[in-house]
């Protein structure tokens, strides 16, 4: 009878482990993000295949897909106070992610903005360092705001892996200008050693 009781104890515990386990997992994002016009959100639901972002439209019958997609991670999303931009920041791997701009027409269609902004970024790094970087290490952005539906500020991180110019950027703040294309650094490049 004992073995029994602890049989069942032990089964509960299990269960309502399982339960917490499960419902931090899903507690971990939040898969439906409302456009703060309500005119569009941004779905990210997790499966065995990976995330799709999917951006629904009110009253539309088409969907976007924001590519690239079936990507092992949820990412971040964030959505510009005027509904105008999407910014998705995606891990890309241990200590990496990269970051990704769309832009959100009123006739319903969504565009990712070419170059690539992150490679923008890192370009503009590139050309005032001087020398190209022999890649970085655990890089990536945060992000800050939007600042006046025009400007998006950003953190970035990342050690420049060149022995003879190695720099560390941490924490280091970063804007793009959404209309021009503009990369901002709002202090001066760290010096390599």
């Amino acid at each position: 009878m004992k073995d029994k009781k602890i049989q069942f104890l032990f089964l509960l515990v299990l269960l309502v482990l399982g339960t917490f386990i499960t419902s931090l997992r899903a507690d971990a994002f939040d898969p439906v993000i409302e456009s703060p016009d309500h005119s569009f959100r941004v779905i990210q639901p997790w499966s065995t295949d990976g995330v799709i972002c999917r951006v629904e439209f009110e009253g539309a019958k088409r969907n976007f897909i924001l590519q690239p997609s079936k990507l092992d991670w949820v990412p971040e999303i964030y959505i510009s106070p005027d509904s105008r931009w999407i910014l998705r920041i995606q891990k890309t791997g241990s200590g990496d992610n990269t970051l990704f701009l769309y832009s959100v027409s009123k006739r319903k269609t969504v565009c990712e903005v070419k170059p690539d902004v992150a490679e923008r970024i890192w370009n503009a790094i590139r050309y005032l360092k001087g020398h190209n970087p022999g890649g970085f290490y655990h890089s990536g952005f945060d992000f800050v705001s939007w600042e006046k539906n025009s400007i998006l500020n950003l953190t970035m991180h990342g050690r420049d892996l060149d022995e003879h110019h190695a720099f560390d950027l941490d924490d280091f703040p970063v804007s793009y200008n959404l209309l021009t294309g503009e990369v901002i650094f709002l202090k001066p490049l760290p010096t390599g050693s």
